[in-house]
């Protein structure tokens, strides 16, 4: 019975904790913007690559943070073939999500460019990398393009390592993205959500190739861009900033 007592005064304290971080105006958090290199998009078929983050504190973009780390255990089950992760029945990892309303198409490619069998040959230990990341999240707010489906594949790694990854919060730039536009009674096309389209909105540059850092940096900048517009040097709490992004 104590030990169930303790547990809850825990989880409580927890909770007050995390009430009170996300009260602050939200540029006084800390954000973790992340990406993952996967072999599709189905959390039980697929398998995460590559993944990659950066520490933001905004106004700042803490590039010296950045991470990335590949893993060669999912080669046992797919193949490098001409630059492009491909699955055993030869097919490329392509497909297609949907937003929140399920009926607009995310348009992001799955299709990995650019890893070849040599690049696995430098990969990182899942656990230790995990770790890492464990560490970075804590008592900061993840950021994901399509963060669904992310954290799923995070969740998944999680539990097949045994590493708790516990983000004070979640921030979603595409659902933010598509909430501002349905706002602004914009019909959503099937490319109007992809992170490069989410970016030509707030005019930041164009990134070419598809990369894990890469795309974890262009989303913490979309993250930065949609925060400031949206606030406009008014108070904001962090926690009305994530609604806009449910």
């Amino acid at each position: 019975m104590a030990e169930r007592i303790n547990r809850f005064m825990q989880r409580f304290a927890n909770w007050l904790e995390q009430r009170a971080s996300l009260a602050q105006p939200w540029q006084c958090c800390r954000f973790v913007a992340l990406d993952l290199e996967t072999t599709g998009l189905q959390v039980k078929q697929h398998e995460v690559l590559a993944v990659a983050w950066v520490n933001i504190q905004p106004p700042i973009m803490d590039y010296g943070s950045a991470q990335y780390h590949l893993f060669n255990q999912v080669l046992v089950n797919h193949t490098v073939v001409d630059k492009t992760v491909t699955a055993p029945d030869n097919s490329t990892a392509a497909g297609q999500s949907l937003a929140n309303d399920g009926q607009t198409g995310l348009g992001q490619s799955p299709v990995i460019h650019g890893l070849t069998q040599a690049d696995f040959m430098q990969s990182s230990d899942p656990i230790q990398t995990l770790r890492m990341l464990s560490r970075a999240l804590n008592d900061a707010i993840l950021v994901c393009h399509n963060a669904q489906l992310d954290w799923r594949f995070l969740q998944q790694l999680s539990r097949r390592y045994q590493v708790k990854l516990k983000p004070l919060a979640i921030f979603d730039t595409l659902n933010f993205e598509a909430r501002r536009l349905r706002q602004q009674q914009q019909v959503l096309t099937r490319d109007s959500l992809t992170l490069a389209a989410c970016r030509a909105h707030y005019h930041l540059p164009r990134y070419t190739g598809h990369h894990a850092l890469t795309d974890a940096i262009a989303c913490g900048e979309l993250l930065l861009a949609q925060a400031y517009a949206y606030s406009r040097q008014q108070r904001v709490s962090a926690r009305e900033l994530l609604k806009h992004a449910r």
